[in-house]
């Protein structure tokens, strides 16, 4: 991985955004073509949304799929 490879999207990815002023807290974040929405509680709630490219960055996650396919 160079120092171009974006945060979001690149592996190990971290999270988009916490939303630290609710309670429980809600993370959203890049997971493969998917956008996931959840809280901190267990079981919690999560939803998955799937997107063409890296709401970050611009790259195309579809190309991303296919590298890691190989």
């Amino acid at each position: 991985m160079n120092d171009q490879e974006c945060k979001a999207c690149g592996f190990p990815s971290g999270y988009l955004y916490v939303v630290e002023n609710t309670e429980p807290r809600i993370f959203l974040n890049l997971n493969g073509r998917y956008i996931q929405i959840f809280n901190e509680e267990y079981p919690g709630w999560i939803d998955n949304f799937q997107i063409n490219y890296c709401p970050m960055c611009g790259r195309r996650l579809a190309e991303q799929d296919a590298k890691e396919e190989e």
